[in-house]
């Protein structure tokens, strides 16, 4: 049994689901949560808080792979696409230093890894729907399940 990760990071929060994949292949969700990174008054301390909430999390854990989503880079509104980029490069960072195998794509192309149009719902996605109803997931884990399921190579 193997344990993989999907990850998608914003400005202030971060998603992220785990998988575990059986030897048959079978996969079953284990734990995802949606992290509020607290404002603690300095963009520093509260990417360091990142840095080590990451490591403290998914370091017991002994994760075999990851997928982390990139943010699409926007042409306005340039603090907050800068802000999701420092969270995302903290996460990097932290995985990289528990040597995770790690993969990044981007949001719009999550959906080319199941072999589907660019931007097709995610849906679409083979064991996506069972696994978010089956799991009592809310929605927005949809692209944190996508990429786990990528990190455990189920396309």
């Amino acid at each position: 049994m193997s344990c993989h990760l999907g990850l998608l990071p914003a400005k202030n929060e971060f998603k992220w689901l785990i998988l575990e994949r059986g030897p048959r292949g079978e996969v079953a969700h284990v734990s995802s949560k949606k992290v509020e990174i607290p404002q603690l008054g300095r963009r520093d301390l509260e990417l360091a808080w990142t840095y080590a909430n990451v490591i403290e999390t998914f370091g017991p854990l002994g994760i075999a792979s990851a997928c982390v989503i990139q943010g699409a880079l926007a042409k306005s509104n340039n603090e907050s696409v800068l802000a999701r980029a420092q969270v995302e490069g903290v996460v990097l960072a932290a995985l990289a230093s528990l040597k995770v195998d790690v993969t990044s794509l981007k949001k719009a192309g999550l959906v080319t890894e199941f072999n589907l149009k660019r931007n097709s719902p995610l849906e679409l996605i083979p064991d996506l729907p069972a696994l978010r109803t089956g799991n009592g997931l809310q929605k927005y884990f949809d692209e944190p399940l996508a990429a786990a399921l990528v990190a455990a190579n189920v396309p």
